[in-house]
């Protein structure tokens, strides 16, 4: 049938979601009502179905399918639930909405509010078709690493059992599950300096000689000694990593990124050095940061931005959880570009991004679990009206 004869009323509503499947049409005559209507009835069928099912039927965890369902609330101008439902029964129109919302993977409202809105899409973990004629799985990014020693050895972490792998200058280094761990070396110890990298496509967890906790994002390596005998405890990073520092007053623990110099004493921080832009985000305790010419001090919750020459850029509206999403195993988007998105798909399902042809000015908000194949992300994608193919490494994307 086609939607543009259709009112959007509830009788219609109905019409639609007792069809078989939904094409083009019918979805984005959903989409429309959904944005559109302020009827009761609908307002508690999203309210019941949302609340109770979506954790069950999407498998996603329980802060976000709360975040999804305030956004919709706001989205419908729900200010509390409505008790029972009355007039019509609900049972067979739940489970439609139920299949429609999986068929559509719960794409989100601002979808038909115009170029000027995000697209809002759902976090799903579960398999969805390709957005190819035939499925072409990719699959995400594991727990994996190289150490490379300081005599140029390497080690490659991907599949070696747990237990002691080497010793150098007094401290053995342990494997235990996703952590490499640094351990003995005391202050007259030789020190010497290794490596940990992460390809595309991988990530894992070190535990330096002091006991300070590092984590590595996909395409990221870190310099360090086995043990640290000097004034200070200095590491140089390439990347994205997240650091939880043991505290040592008396010895303070600084991060080299791209030229400029994070010193803390301990703290909880992330730096993203991928791009020209260095990033430091603290989510507790302090750190100074010193480039060049520049020095300036961050408070939980804020950013430092290194821009060209040095120049040091303070952000107070940081959105920590979005940071953060790539170590607590999410993509969360917060109306990022496609070029944004698509750079993180790169490093962690280890493709080559192809554009072939100028990509529409768009945004996008989404929130998926990072251990979702890619032909389930870019189904989410391609709900929004982006193409994808994928062709051995490399992934073309059309307009």
């Amino acid at each position: 049938m086609k939607t543009a004869a259709l009112d959007y009323n509830y009788e219609n509503l109905k019409r639609i979601l007792e069809l078989p499947e939904l094409n083009d049409e019918n979805q984005q005559w959903l989409l429309k009502f959904l944005e559109t209507t302020n009827q009761p009835e609908l307002k508690q069928l999203l309210w019941e179905y949302f609340e109770k099912d979506i954790e069950k039927n999407l498998g996603i965890q329980k802060d976000t399918s709360d975040r999804l369902l305030r956004k919709m609330h706001d989205k419908l101008a729900i200010e509390q639930p409505i008790k029972k439902p009355t007039v019509i029964k609900m049972t067979s129109v739940r489970m439609a909405v139920a299949s429609v919302v999986m068929a559509l993977v719960v794409t989100s409202i601002y979808f038909l509010s115009g170029k000027s809105k995000p697209v809002t899409l759902a976090n799903t973990s579960r398999p969805a078709p390709s957005t190819q004629s035939h499925t072409v799985e990719v699959a995400p990014g594991k727990d994996g690493a190289i150490l490379t020693l300081s005599n140029g050895t390497k080690i490659l972490l991907d599949t070696l059992n747990n237990g002691t792998l080497a010793e150098q200058q007094g401290s053995k280094i342990i494997k235990k599950g996703t952590q490499l761990i640094y351990s003995g070396g005391g202050a007259n110890t030789e020190v010497a300096f290794n490596t940990m990298s992460t390809p595309r496509g991988r990530q894992f967890q070190l535990v330096l000689a002091d006991g300070s906790m590092v984590w590595l994002n996909a395409a990221s390596s870190i310099r360090f000694p086995t043990a640290f005998t000097g004034k200070d405890r200095k590491v140089e990073v390439t990347g994205e990593v997240y650091f939880e520092v043991a505290k040592n007053p008396s010895k303070p623990f600084k991060v080299m990124a791209k030229g400029t110099e994070i010193e803390v004493l301990g703290t909880h921080f992330n730096i993203d050095a991928y791009d020209e832009v260095t990033k430091t985000t603290l989510l507790e305790g302090s750190v100074k940061i010193n480039t060049q010419n520049k020095t300036s001090f961050l408070k939980p919750g804020q950013q430092a931005q290194i821009v060209a020459g040095g120049e040091i850029k303070t952000s107070n509206s940081v959105d920590v959880e979005q940071v953060m999403a790539w170590k607590n195993g999410r993509f969360v988007f917060e109306d990022a570009d496609l070029q944004t998105i698509m750079s993180q798909v790169s490093r962690w399902y280890d493709v080559d991004v192809v554009y072939q042809d100028k990509m529409p000015k768009r945004s996008f908000t989404a929130d998926i679990s990072r251990n979702t194949n890619l032909s389930v992300f870019l189904k989410v994608l391609h709900v929004s009206g982006i193409h994808f193919k994928i062709e051995g490494k490399k992934l073309l994307v059309q307009p």
